[in-house]
């Protein structure tokens, strides 16, 4: 039986001898030349600010419905909290 151990070297010792580029056919292909060329030009930060912008967008919209709902949804009283209907105190 292996120990924990003996896995953990294993699997690290895989993992740095796999060779990613040949996971994927389309890396070293002129496709794989012009994405790279397309993703990694002068506006990269812009083109990473565009895709990354609707995450805190979104966030803060979900925000503020979670700040607002308990004013938009009506609250019952508590069934503790209720008074004797039949006037005794």
């Amino acid at each position: 039986m292996r120990t924990p151990r003996s896995r953990l070297i294993a699997s690290l010792a895989a993992t740095a001898l796999a060779s990613p580029s040949i996971a994927c056919p389309v890396c070293d292909s002129d496709t794989g030349v012009e994405v790279r060329a397309g993703l990694f030009n002068g506006e990269f930060a812009i083109t990473a600010a565009k895709v990354v912008l609707p995450f805190p967008v979104t966030l803060a919209l979900l925000g503020a419905l979670a700040a607002a709902a308990p004013s938009l949804v009506p609250r019952r009283p508590a069934a503790d909290s209720e008074e004797p209907s039949d006037g005794e105190a």
